[in-house]
C-alpha cells in the first residue's frame, strides 16, 4: 500500500480515498498536502489518523463508525439483555491497527460490569 499511495502521489491525483487503517496510513504517509478521505475506520483517533475527531487537523478526514466509543455501550445492552452473562468473547481483527483502544475499552467496561472478557485475535478477515 505505500508504494501504491506514492504512486499516486506522484501521478498528481487530487484526492485520495481509502478504506480503513492501513491504506489511510500508507495515503497519510505519502503525501501532507493531497487531501485523504477515509471509511471504515473504527477509531481514527485510537488508530493515530488523527489528533482528534472533531477538528482531525491536517489533509485527514472522514467516517467513522466509532467502534471504539460504543463497545462499552453494546456491552451494557447485552448485559441489560441478558443478565445471566458473565462470559463474553471478543474475536477481532489483530491486524486492524483500531482494535487495540476498542479491546481496552471492552477490558474496562467488562470489568466494572463483572464480566470476563475473553479475546482472541485473528490474523485474516473473512470474507
Amino acid at each position: 500500500m505505500p508504494a501504491a499511495a506514492e504512486a499516486l502521489v506522484k501521478v498528481g491525483v487530487d484526492l485520495i480515498f481509502t478504506s480503513q487503517e492501513a491504506a489511510t496510513h500508507a495515503a497519510r504517509d505519502a503525501t501532507e498536502s493531497v487531501p485523504i478521505v477515509f471509511t471504515l475506520v473504527g477509531d481514527p483517533v485510537g488508530a493515530g489518523i488523527v489528533g482528534q475527531l472533531a477538528r482531525p487537523g491536517g489533509n485527514v478526514t472522514g467516517v467513522s463508525s466509532l467502534q471504539t466509543e460504543l463497545v462499552a455501550k453494546r456491552m451494557e445492552v447485552l448485559k441489560t439483555l441478558t443478565p445471566a452473562v458473565r462470559r463474553v468473547w471478543l474475536v477481532h481483527y489483530a491486524v486492524d491497527l483500531g482494535t487495540t483502544p476498542m479491546i481496552i475499552k471492552a477490558l474496562e467496561a467488562g470489568q466494572r460490569m463483572n464480566l470476563e472478557v475473553l479475546r482472541e485475535g485473528c490474523s485474516t478477515q473473512a470474507s
